[in-house]
């Protein structure tokens, strides 16, 4: 997977003063412990496992002793599925890049939007086995099992058209997504189309179906399913940053009276609403989803595509969790904020006003970690019947 090297050049040395416990014996094998006391696997823990990893390299990387990352505590509470794909994401870089034997040994919750570790590649290295972790590194581009789905897409139209082909076929499996399935179909093909036009660079899809659920609904036990969806694309460009250099050179050939409106709102959000957390890079992360705006070349005009995708898949789940992750900037998508006005701006809060309001406070966010390229994680509970 390219640029997965960033990940680790962009977030700071390794530890100082950290030493890597060495012990005899692990289920009869010697190992490098590196020993984690984190109750949850979030934004701040993937930050101090990427510094270990890097004080490892550095100092360690060329002993053939095998590593473990030893979670002490019990009933690890994982944030989201992005969290954990970010992971193996991360062990994958280690295992492929230095040839390390890489293992893990937690005991995570399962729940309906973390389901997916049930058939995470993480399994495979959750045992001491050494062929497990050949196993990892083979699968980790390509991968299905039941309700599982993983692509890594390479950025060409060929190679994007047949994974889209797989992603519908892997839907068809699922009667209980008949309803959403185009919907969903649909958002996984903008999402990825999005970050290979931004980033330009590879692509992983991760999709699971979690099923055989309960969930309270105005006060009746109803049987629920969810969707839970990560795209991930490592670059060296964020995802504001193409749209924030056009903007300021006023290059801008393709919907002229678009960006001119632009260039006035970012003024008026600059003298009026920049503070310690919303600034620049925040608008021009909510900017790019705006109608007939981008980036890229003059050829492309941008689209709202993909929130209107979102929304109405909002509208129909009894719950969501979804949100955009750039660098250290994250978007959260909320299906009340995500509501054009007559001329097809989004304002990204209540009032649906993108010019003279600030985006909703929760709208905007911020993460430990700095995620070089663009993430995406959508979760989708929905009512099974819907």
């Amino acid at each position: 997977m390219n640029n997965l090297n960033q990940v680790f050049e962009k977030n700071g040395e390794g530890i100082k003063n950290f030493k890597i416990r060495k012990i005899q014996k692990f289920k009869g094998r010697p190992f490098y412990v590196i020993q984690l006391f984190e109750k949850e696997l979030n934004g701040k823990c993937i930050s101090k496992i990427i510094k270990y990893l890097n004080y490892y390299i550095k100092n360690n990387s060329k002993t053939k002793m095998p590593v473990l990352l030893y979670f002490s505590s019990k009933d690890i509470h994982i944030n989201d599925k992005l969290t954990y794909v970010i992971l193996e994401c991360l062990c994958y870089y280690i295992i492929s890049e230095y040839n390390v034997e890489l293992h893990i040994m937690w005991k995570p919750q399962i729940n309906i939007i973390t389901a997916g570790l049930n058939s995470s590649l993480l399994l495979l290295l959750n045992s001491p086995e050494k062929e497990n972790v050949e196993k990892f590194k083979c699968k980790f581009r390509n991968d299905g099992f039941g309700s599982h789905f993983r692509r890594l897409v390479e950025n060409s139209n060929e190679k994007l058209c047949a994974a889209f082909q797989d992603v519908d076929t892997f839907f068809k499996m699922f009667n209980s997504c008949d309803i959403v399935k185009d919907d969903i179909v649909e958002v996984v093909a903008e999402l990825v189309g999005n970050a290979l036009e931004h980033g330009g660079s590879d692509c992983l899809i991760d999709i699971d179906v979690a099923d055989n659920y309960c969930a309270q609904i105005d006060g009746i036990e109803q049987d629920v399913y969810s969707v839970n969806i990560v795209v991930i694309n490592f670059s060296d460009k964020l995802i504001g940053d193409e749209l924030r250099n056009k903007v300021y050179k006023q290059k801008c050939d393709c919907s002229e009276n678009r960006y001119e409106k632009l260039r006035k709102a970012y003024k008026y959000h600059k003298d009026n609403f920049w503070n310690d957390k919303y600034h620049k890079e925040d608008f021009f992360n909510l900017a790019v989803f705006q109608d007939c705006i981008s980036g890229v070349d003059k050829g492309k005009t941008g689209g709202k595509g993909l929130t209107v995708l979102i929304e109405s898949l909002q509208r129909r789940s009894f719950d969501n969790h979804c949100y955009m992750l750039s660098g250290k900037r994250t978007v959260n998508f909320y299906k009340e904020c995500l509501v054009y006005d007559d001329d097809n701006w989004l304002g990204f809060n209540e009032e649906c006003n993108f010019f003279t309001c600030p985006p909703d406070n929760r709208v905007i966010d911020c993460c430990d970690t700095f995620f070089p390229g663009t993430a995406y994680n959508l979760d989708f509970i929905l009512t099974k019947g819907d």
